[in-house]
């Protein structure tokens, strides 16, 4: 907010013109900037702004229990440090610490920006789902709209690809370290094909992006009696096989931007 009032005189003096503040709407983060703001006037309203949150911030730190050595946090770095003594909690308070710790900067910039392009209040989930470089609001309702379909959108996966995934479970289990195809993730998803879970549209997308395999997915040669130990062909039917990966595009192709 501070970066935002310094470059934005004119929400200074909308502010400045209005009769009072209701300054315990706010959070502590908000106040510590408005007071470094505010702090920097030399008119008597402005000066009169800054005193009333430097007492409403000493106000909300002297409720909390108070009992040494105890811990205080950071407002911006979340960063904790020990109170031992009465007059390092009042140092410490000063700066805007609290007994709890609070969330990261990111995280109240984002969910401030979330719920203003939203016109609601965001799940902690959305939130964290935002990357640090969207910040314009039609990055965050575009977001959001992505969000709502990764939450709400499951697809049962085919028979086909049920029974490809179980091939691949199969030959691992009978054949053990001979079967040395795929990674951790995708032996994860050749279960989750096999128990014929329901699947995220990201997941679907990432079956999707498999295609690109396409070309090693058919049994070598020197493999074909021992198909186990093709780690294409293998791969293959882990990610749901022909069938598979074929009505993972057709869903990736419904939902794309």
């Amino acid at each position: 907010m501070n970066e935002f009032l310094n470059s934005n005189y004119t929400l200074i003096e909308a502010i400045m013109s209005l009769p009072n503040i209701n300054l315990k709407a706010l959070d502590i983060k908000d106040l510590q900037d408005l007071l470094q703001t505010f702090g920097k006037l030399t008119s008597t309203k402005g000066k009169k702004i800054a005193s009333d949150i430097e007492k409403e911030i000493y106000a909300r730190v002297k409720k909390e229990a108070v009992k040494y050595p105890h811990s205080m946090y950071d407002p911006e770095t979340g960063k904790e440090t020990i109170a031992k003594t009465p007059e390092d909690h009042k140092k410490y308070a000063a700066k805007g610490y609290t007994h709890e710790q609070p969330k990261t900067v990111s995280e109240q910039r984002l969910g401030k920006m979330a719920s203003l392009a939203i016109g609601h209040e965001c799940s902690p989930n959305f939130i964290q789902s935002l990357s640090n470089e969207i910040f314009t609001i039609s990055e965050i309702r575009k977001a959001y709209k992505n969000f709502l379909l990764e939450e709400e959108l499951k697809f049962k996966p085919p028979a086909g690809a049920v029974n490809a995934a179980k091939k691949a479970i199969e030959w691992k289990d009978k054949y053990g370290d001979e079967v040395t195809a795929m990674t951790q993730t995708g032996w994860v998803r050749a279960r989750q094909l096999a128990n014929g879970d329901e699947l995220s549209l990201d997941i679907v997308k990432r079956m999707a992006g498999f295609n690109r395999h396409r070309k090693n997915s058919k049994i070598s040669p020197e493999n074909k009696d021992t198909p186990w130990k093709d780690n294409g062909h293998v791969a293959w039917l882990g990610w749901g096989g022909d069938a598979g990966i074929d009505w993972a595009m057709k869903i990736s192709d419904q939902y794309q931007e």
